[in-house]
C-alpha cells in the first residue's frame, strides 16, 4: 500500500528566443513535467481513496504563479501542476490530501545553466540572501506529509527565500 506520494518530475528546455514555441520542447516538456506527476497519482489514489488514507504532494516552481515570458513553456507546465492539484483536492477530500511546492530557485543540477551575474542577481534579490538548499524543499514536503498539516489541501506552498511577490 502506499499512502504517501512525492512527484518531483521536472525538466526546463529554454527556448533559445522567448516566443520559439517549439513543439518538440512543449510536448517533451509536458510529458515530464504534467504527465509525469499525473500518472502516479492515478496510480495510487484508487488504494488511497479505498482505505480513506492518503498524502500526495507535487514539486512545481515559483515559475508556474508569474509571468515568466522567457520560459513560456516551463512556466505553464508548473502552472498546470499547480491547477491539477487545486482541482484533484476537492475531489479527493476528506480522506485523501494533496498540495504542491512551489520552489524557488534551488541548488540542483538545474541551475547550472545560471551564469554566476544571474545567480548574484538572485541571491541579492532574495531576502533570505542565499539560494535554496535541496533540504529546504525537503523540510517543506516533510510538513505537507505529516500530520502537522492536517487543514491543508489544494494549496501551493512557495518555498523561495521570500523572492517571489505572489499575484
Amino acid at each position: 500500500n502506499i499512502d504517501l506520494l512525492v512527484t518531483n518530475a521536472g525538466i526546463a528546455l529554454l527556448s533559445k528566443k522567448p516566443l520559439e514555441l517549439d513543439y518538440k520542447v512543449w510536448k517533451e516538456t509536458m510529458a515530464t513535467n504534467v504527465d509525469g506527476t499525473l500518472l502516479p497519482i492515478k496510480e495510487v489514489l484508487p488504494g488511497m481513496i479505498s482505505r480513506k488514507y492518503g498524502r500526495i504532494v507535487c514539486i512545481s516552481s515559483v515559475a508556474g504563479l508569474g509571468m515568466r515570458p522567457n520560459m513560456i513553456t516551463y512556466a505553464t507546465s508548473k502552472a498546470t501542476v499547480i491547477a491539477l492539484v487545486r482541482n484533484l483536492a476537492s475531489a479527493i477530500a476528506p480522506y485523501v490530501r494533496i498540495n504542491s511546492v512551489a520552489p524557488g530557485l534551488i541548488k540542483t543540477d538545474m541551475i547550472q545553466s545560471l551564469d554566476k551575474k544571474a545567480r548574484k542577481n538572485i541571491i541579492d534579490t532574495t531576502p533570505l540572501q542565499r539560494i535554496g538548499k535541496p533540504e529546504d524543499i525537503a523540510n517543506t514536503v516533510y510538513y505537507l506529509l505529516s500530520d502537522k498539516s492536517d487543514f491543508t489541501t489544494g494549496q501551493t506552498l512557495v518555498t523561495d527565500g521570500g523572492r517571489v511577490p505572489l499575484p
